[in-house]
């Protein structure tokens, strides 16, 4: 069964083959992550897991949030289910985040309606931004 690590690695080989068209090799992957070609071969092998400077830098080219491959790396190295837990809510609440976030961005950037009274600050003549103060309250 393959590590969280070796299929995070190969969707980078994926996206590097699509990039050079062709088949990326270990080197090119440990270039492209920038460490050695041993630890490369190590992780390719079921050797070892990235540690959180790799699994950043993975995300990073694949443009995903950091810490869903780091959550997922020490979930599955957890040695206690408590810790396991601990990791995957972890991951789960940050993939949460980038997509409350992004909500929020475009709730910011939705039009505004006019307002009577001129006590209103900008931010408040927005229906999205009353709904969203509403919610939290």
């Amino acid at each position: 069964m393959a590590t969280i690590t070796q299929f995070y690695l190969e969707k980078c080989r994926t996206k590097l083959s699509a990039t050079i068209s062709k088949e990326a090799s270990d080197y090119q992957l440990s270039k492209l992550l920038d460490v050695a070609s041993s630890t490369m071969t190590r992780y390719t092998k079921h050797d070892g897991e990235a540690d959180d400077e790799v699994a950043f830098r993975m995300a990073n080219y694949l443009k995903i949030p950091p810490m869903e491959i780091i959550g997922a790396i020490n979930a599955e190295k957890a040695k206690s289910d408590e810790v396991r837990d601990f990791w995957k809510k972890a991951k789960n609440a940050t993939v949460a985040g980038v997509a409350t976030v992004s909500l929020c961005a475009g709730l910011v950037q939705s039009p505004t309606v006019q307002a009577s009274d001129k006590s209103f600050s900008m931010y408040e003549q927005s229906i999205h931004y009353a709904k969203f103060i509403f919610f939290i309250r």
